[in-house]
């Protein structure tokens, strides 16, 4: 056996932490539970402990101090790399949400606003037929309505055509009436156009 004592270094306990790489909650729990060796040292401010490392540890410590580092920064590299990655999807899926309801329903505007532009397309096609279709009747009714001028007796010449409209000629009352028929007859073509069949 060897007789060789080991010499201890006396080092406070936030000296301690920094060394062993730990906190100094955990150094102080260390020492309750008796996992690190420490001294009781009284002092006019309060009862602090000193930590006793062994003298060898120091240079263990040093090797330690910088492997640690390199992990715990590799650690929190890779760290932030997967915390920025899992934000990203969490945004991705947030707005994917937010947006597919909005995209979809502009899709089924757009169809319904070219539906609605063919409609009225065909509607107004529809419509200045048939306004052609009643100016022919109202032009062939007026000309029906006008009345006749009275033959020529034989060997009188005929009579000028008349430069005064014919329609002076027709009485008041049957105008009105022929107004109100064609309106009645606008207002039914107009139905039969925009009432869906």
């Amino acid at each position: 056996m060897s007789d060789q004592r080991e010499t201890y270094q006396r080092i406070s306990v936030p000296e301690a932490a920094r060394v062993l790489g730990i906190s100094v909650a955990t150094v102080r729990r260390r020492i309750r539970d008796g996992s690190l060796r420490a001294e009781r040292v009284e002092r006019p401010q309060g009862i602090t402990y000193a930590v006793l490392l062994p003298s060898d540890h120091d240079d263990q410590a040093e090797r330690s101090d910088s492997d640690q580092q390199v992990g715990t920064t590799a650690r929190l590299n890779r760290s932030a790399d997967d915390q920025a990655a899992a934000i990203a999807t969490l945004i991705q899926a947030t707005v994917r949400e937010a947006i597919t309801p909005l995209v979809e329903l502009v899709a089924e505007q757009g169809a319904t606003i070219r539906d609605q532009a063919e409609t009225i397309g065909s509607l107004r096609a529809e419509r200045d037929s048939a306004r052609a279709a009643l100016a022919a009747a109202e032009e062939t009714v007026m000309v029906q309505l006008a009345p006749e001028p009275p033959p020529a007796a034989p060997g009188e010449p005929a009579p000028a055509e008349p430069t005064v409209d014919t329609r002076s000629r027709i009485s008041l009352p049957v105008m009105r009436w022929f107004a109100v028929l064609i309106i009645v007859a606008a207002v039914l073509a107009l139905i039969l156009v925009f009432v869906p069949r």
